[in-house]
């Protein structure tokens, strides 16, 4: 096991297990990729819409945020058993999280992405 020296002056193991909060990160963006799309498919499907009418007062947007919140949960709990006590590369992770924040953009308010699906 590899050492260095902090700033404290304490010795600590170079590979610190890092996988439960890169599990948390990704499964986070793919929830936010998962609720643009499924806005996306709310707003331009009148079938998907009532499929997502989870509460009429919030309407489609009830069903968006719970299928979202289940995805981001699903993924995060079987990410966080999959890497826990794990070193994981940063480089694929984060250019991962960083594909899935910028297509959630992209999908959920880029008006052209949009207008393409009919909306």
């Amino acid at each position: 096991m590899n050492e260095h020296q902090n700033i404290s002056g304490r010795i600590e193991p170079q590979d610190n297990p890092n996988g439960s909060a890169w599990a948390a990160l990704l499964a986070a963006s793919i929830g936010g990729l998962v609720f643009g799309i499924a806005t996306d498919l709310s707003e331009c499907s009148p079938r998907a819409a009532k499929l997502l009418l989870w509460y009429r007062p919030a309407g489609s947007l009830s069903g968006v945020a719970g299928v979202a919140i289940l995805i981001w949960v699903v993924v995060w709990a079987a990410l966080f058993v999959l890497w826990r006590g794990k070193r994981i590369a940063n480089g694929r992770i984060l250019m991962a999280i960083i594909l899935a924040v910028g297509g959630a953009a992209i999908v959920a308010t880029f008006p052209p992405f949009y207008e393409l699906l009919g909306g």
